[in-house]
């Protein structure tokens, strides 16, 4: 199985996977099936071809409602001509247009500013009849290029595609294994911003996997309270930076992940899957593919996962963040609060015992806010600083003590401002697992 969605075709939301398989257990699937909840069932016939492989898979609404959008290696989808892409509305295939040339590896949703368009990536050059060089936009009824798209790679192809805001508005990006986009330096990372495209710092380069690609997988995801859009592939540098097969762009940067990846085998290693999920302890990034993670994790590991809000009842409007996705023993841990009402004064964070009830409520004061830590024993002030433009950054170094670790440190923050009808206002809570160094 190569690629998973989520699709209601009109009998409530149903799992849909797909890849090369050809059937099952009594059920004759190829490639493409759905799976109810208790069984798997067919999907209008199927893919089909002389070689056929679904690679991606991705929701859609062109205007005349959701559909899903299958994209690989194929002719025909349920006997319908379809070139490496089709169209399922829930009762029957149909192609989109005359299809691609090539594989197409990626799909993605994005908005550019003229209205969301489906984007397909991968080592076609053409789709619609017209040239593209590996990365074109469905608008529902036609394809179009993007500035001349990719070249320059060994393989050239694109295969991951993602929608990312770094400040300057929403932007798609695209990673696989180029030199070129629209006639721009961007090793094997670039973004498009409607009109035209620029890389992505230094971009991401050194290493190969067996797809030829040297970036696999893109996916923005907010961890710790702060969004970034990680990469995973079978690179090594990223910006200059020895990173180990993963990264994080900020919209100005890369940085690593702590110490990276390793191999798994002695075989050619490389990160194939990212994907964002909430298991209870806040938003972590999961990644798959044929690596070790340092901390003993082999082919599945998860980055981040110390911060979870906690947002009470009442909801207080001024927000605390913490902007990494670990709280380390013995590492400094940045926080930022930012004031809803409050523009100039000061910011205080405080710990103690978490004071929310069974339904997740605290105390709720009038004029302030709600209080989501125990008053006894009363909570300690672990920092503060001065408001600027209702934001505070601060810094608090976590104690080297080992018998911290797998402890949860339950935070707070006040912002006051002396200047206002209301001056004190709180923060939302947060709840942060203690983790190694």
């Amino acid at each position: 199985m190569l690629a998973l969605a989520v699709f209601d075709d009109g009998g409530g939301p149903a799992l849909y996977a797909a890849g090369g398989f050809n059937g099952s257990p009594g059920a004759p699937l190829v490639g493409i099936a759905k799976w109810n909840g208790t069984a798997w069932t067919e999907v209008g016939g199927g893919i089909s071809g002389e070689s056929y492989l679904v690679r991606a898979l991705a929701v859609f609404d062109d205007g005349s409602g959701p559909a899903l959008y299958a994209g690989g290696s194929f002719s025909h989808a349920g006997g319908v001509p379809a070139n490496g892409i089709a169209k399922w509305d829930g009762a029957a295939w149909s192609g989109l247009g005359s299809g691609v040339n090539g594989w197409v590896r990626a799909l993605a949703v994005h908005d550019d500013g003229t209205g969301a368009g489906l984007y397909a990536g991968g080592s076609f050059t053409e789709a619609g009849g017209q040239t593209v060089n590996h990365v074109a936009r469905w608008d529902g009824t036609s394809w179009s290029g993007l500035a001349g798209g990719v070249s320059a790679g060994s393989p050239t192809n694109v295969s991951a595609l993602a929608s990312f805001d770094g400040g300057a508005g929403p932007e798609l990006v695209a990673g696989g294994a180029f030199a070129i986009a629209g006639g721009v330096v961007a090793r094997n990372v670039a973004r498009w911003n409607g009109s035209a495209w620029s890389p992505l710092g230094g971009g991401l380069q050194a290493g190969t996997d067996a797809w030829g690609a040297v970036v696999n997988s893109l996916a923005a995801v907010e961890v710790g309270g702060a969004s970034g859009l990680y990469a995973g592939g079978g690179f090594l540098i990223a910006g200059g930076m020895w990173v180990s097969y993963v990264a994080r762009w900020d919209g100005a940067s890369w940085s690593e992940l702590g110490d990276g990846l390793i191999p798994a085998t002695v075989f050619q290693s490389s990160l194939y899957a990212l994907a964002g999920f909430d298991d209870g302890l806040g938003t972590a990034l999961f990644a798959g593919g044929n690596f070790a993670a340092p901390g003993g994790e082999r082919f599945i590991a998860k980055w981040g996962c110390a911060t979870k809000s906690v947002p009470g009842c009442a909801g207080n409007p001024a927000s605390l963040a913490a902007l990494t996705p670990s709280a380390g023993i013995g590492a400094p841990l940045p926080l930022l609060v930012t004031a809803s009402a409050a523009v100039a004064g000061f910011a205080q964070v405080r710990f103690g015992a978490p004071g929310t009830g069974a339904g997740g409520c605290g105390i709720v004061i009038p004029g302030i806010g709600e209080l989501l830590l125990a008053l006894a024993p009363p909570p300690g002030l672990l920092a503060s600083g001065v408001l600027v433009a209702g934001a505070s950054s601060l810094v608090v170094q976590v104690p080297g003590i080992p018998a911290l670790i797998g402890l949860t440190a339950h935070l707070q923050g006040v912002a006051v401002d002396p200047l206002i009808a209301s001056p004190i206002e709180l923060i939302n809570g947060l709840a942060l697992k203690l983790g190694p160094p």
